[in-house]
């Protein structure tokens, strides 16, 4: 199993969703994505790294890496149709679950990672928008030198 840097996970999350029709990440730092309305664009996407937490057991050498545990938070902007909500709203939906069958697509050849959980949607105050998420769970051996 090859040693992976935390930023080249985040990355093939991101390349796996950027493929998907009409997607495309978000310019900004993720942390800030969502912060204001007008930062959630239609189908823009953001990959938040979480803690990074060794396994108890394994050896640490700087040639091998240390195997870790690290969720991902992906959420993403959706216009919502005034006249149409509803409607909308499903495709909101059956869109989140398209991004999640494409994450759990990646190659589990030095990277595993599991669904842990979807988040609540988040409509925006003036009802325009919405903002879908979902968790992923990471275990890989994280390169150290």
């Amino acid at each position: 199993m090859a040693a992976l840097a935390p930023s080249a996970v985040r990355q093939r999350i991101a390349t796996a969703l950027d493929a998907l029709t009409n997607w495309s990440e978000t310019a900004m730092v993720p942390e800030r994505f969502g912060v204001a309305p007008n930062s959630v664009a239609h189908l823009r996407f953001a990959v938040f790294g979480g803690e990074i937490k060794p396994h108890a057991r394994d050896r640490q050498l700087s040639s091998e890496g240390v195997q870790v545990s690290q969720p991902y938070t992906i959420r993403f902007g959706w216009k919502l149709k005034p006249k149409a909500q509803i409607a909308s709203y499903d495709a909101a939906d059956a869109e989140c679950q398209a991004a999640i069958l494409a994450v759990e697509a990646l190659s589990r050849t030095d990277l595993h990672l599991w669904l842990t959980r979807r988040l609540a949607p988040v409509v925006s105050p003036d009802g325009e928008r919405l903002t879908l998420g979902f968790v992923v769970a990471t275990s890989y051996r994280m390169a150290l030198a």
